[in-house]
């Protein structure tokens, strides 16, 4: 909680000289190198600095990306999006929560499934997938 703040202050500072998606083309890669350094494998003894460490950037750079996302949603939604209930920023945040439960419901799958030892690689072995994912699509689209 308390890096958050500099982050994303240091982040608008960024925003002023660099595109947005090339922020978040950044920042995907950040991301990508914190869930490999948060896999534990079997020839070298997994630490709880290796943890704390990793885990502090995956998730410092999953919030300085929703910042970059929502600066870009901003200055691309169309107006009439911007008005009413079921506006931009509550949709933003109601995805956010889903997203929230679906992946307290896969970490619940996993360990359930593969067992608790694997749940560590298991979790964080999709998210490394999709994170691959998202890197070769924004590569592709921009």
């Amino acid at each position: 909680g308390v890096l958050i703040f500099p982050a994303n202050l240091y982040l608008a500072k960024l925003s002023y000289r660099y595109d947005d998606r090339d922020i978040i083309w950044f920042i995907t890669l950040v991301m990508l190198f914190g869930i490999v350094g948060l896999f534990a494998f079997p020839s070298v003894p997994y630490t709880v600095m290796q943890y704390i460490v990793f885990g502090v950037v995956v998730f410092i750079a999953s919030n300085v990306m929703e910042g970059a996302c929502m600066s870009l949603l901003s200055k691309t939604i169309p107006a009439s999006y911007a008005r009413g209930t079921f506006n931009s920023g509550f949709l933003a945040t109601e995805s956010g929560t889903a997203g929230r439960a679906v992946g307290d419901m896969f970490i619940s799958y996993v360990g359930s499934v593969w067992g608790m030892d694997w749940i560590l690689n298991g979790t964080f072995g999709v998210l490394l997938g999709v994170t691959a994912v998202s890197v070769g699509l924004l590569k592709t689209a921009y």
